[in-house]
């Protein structure tokens, strides 16, 4: 690690005591305000997959020094190629590790400025076949993150959580203060792993955001996502199935909304403490999606309509008012951009 730390110092030769009292001073100006155009040092939990790997891309551009710590789960493959653009960034440090091992997760994390912890285990259907794993990882896997971060004294710590921690709602758009009814496994895991963050915040004072997901999409989404799996059937010939009659909705997020949400919680000291959703706050039918899909292919979906599954809500739609009210957030890309964003990517692959 001191050879880590040594690189992440942004002069290099001044070694490790210089990186270690620059990252401190970093740390108080950012938590206090004083600055937010500060060159931080991100520390990416799950930073090679879909949402994380995004996230790196922004970090990097802005000038930011990131440690991306994956452990490439064997869940779904390719991940490595996510961050193949940043092999030769000085200013990324990619750790092949598992958030479930304690003592490697302290010591890497030690001088961060902030703290994104986007690991887990993700999929709703998967949580149902694998229960014990999906809470393992997300639960006690958060617990680490949380315990190693009080030990490390970031500025910030945003934790993804998700929309599936609501289940079927009465009331929509769907507030942060809503009654939480998760319909699975994922669902609960993740609920779970926010009231650690909550007992974390008000035991150790630890300054923690949490972020709720609502269906994120875009470029390298995992191929088990409805998106992703959409367009891969129709290029392969096949038909597309929907679960139910089409007409349930989804609050689609393109990936780009979501991390512009993620850097501006960060500097955002208002938000600590908070629930806050991410989402596009324009639900659309599933049905519409495909068509969309299908149109943006030049080929006829043709689905298959199969019973609804009791693990999914009829409809996700995220009421933005904290999100814009604490993080001036608004998301920009529409569904419809989305997919000729998204079929522009997956076109050459």
């Amino acid at each position: 690690m001191e050879a880590d730390r040594t690189k992440y110092n942004r002069q290099g030769a001044l070694g490790t005591a210089c990186w270690t009292e620059t990252s401190w001073i970093s740390r108080m100006a950012i938590r206090y305000g004083l600055f937010e155009g500060i060159a931080m040092r991100y520390f990416v939990t799950g930073g090679a997959g879909f949402i994380g790997s995004h996230l790196v891309d922004s970090v990097l551009r802005e000038s930011g020094q990131v440690i991306v710590y994956d452990n490439f789960d064997e869940f779904y493959q390719g991940k490595e190629r996510n961050l193949n653009e940043h092999k030769s960034n000085q200013r990324m440090t990619l750790l092949r590790k598992d958030i479930l091992e304690f003592k490697p997760l302290v010591d890497s994390m030690k001088g961060s400025d902030c703290v994104l912890h986007l690991a887990g285990q993700p999929g709703v259907r998967y949580s149902l076949q694998n229960p014990a794993k999906t809470t393992l990882v997300n639960v006690v896997g958060t617990v680490n993150v949380l315990e190693a971060a009080r030990m490390s004294d970031p500025s910030v710590i945003i934790f993804a959580s998700s929309s599936s921690v609501y289940g079927v709602q009465k009331v929509t758009p769907v507030e942060e203060e809503a009654p939480t009814r998760p319909l699975s496994v994922y669902g609960a895991s993740k609920l779970a792993a926010e009231h650690c963050c909550d007992c974390y915040r008000q035991l150790y004072g630890l300054p923690i955001v949490v972020l709720r997901f609502h269906t994120a999409y875009g470029p390298r989404q995992r191929p088990d996502m409805a998106i992703a799996k959409w367009f891969r059937v129709l290029k392969e010939g096949e038909r597309p199935v929907i679960y139910g009659d089409g007409s349930q909705r989804r609050d689609f997020t393109y990936v780009e909304d979501i991390v512009r949400g993620i850097l501006t919680a960060v500097h955002r000291k208002e938000a600590i403490g908070e629930k806050i959703n991410l989402g596009s706050g324009m639900p659309v039918r599933i049905s519409d999606v495909i068509a969309l899909i299908g149109r943006a292919m030049n080929i006829e979906p043709n689905p298959i309509f199969e019973k609804p599954r009791s693990d999914e809500p009829p409809e996700t739609f995220a009421d933005l008012k904290k999100a814009r009210r604490l993080l001036g957030y608004e998301p920009k890309v529409s569904i419809e951009h989305g997919i000729q964003l998204y079929n522009s990517w997956y076109r050459p692959q």
